[in-house]
């Protein structure tokens, strides 16, 4: 039998297996809520500065809005 194997780095591992557990998690929550964010989508995905963007001109629209009525 002829096995292929691959070699990585440690480190890039754990990542790959970081990146596929943040998956998991974001279809689980997809799964049982039936919708989600964009923000918290990349929350779970650990990209928070663009969650911390969108929750920022969400406050924002938010704030101009109110001030609308």
């Amino acid at each position: 039998m002829n096995e292929n194997t691959v070699t990585i780095r440690q480190e890039r591992y754990e990542e790959l297996l970081d990146s596929e557990t943040r998956v998991d998690v974001l279809l689980d929550v997809i799964r049982v809520e039936k919708f989600i964010a964009i923000k918290d989508i990349f929350r779970i995905l650990g990209c928070t500065q663009d969650g911390k963007r969108i929750e920022a001109k969400e406050r924002e629209e938010l704030i101009r809005d109110e001030g609308e009525e």
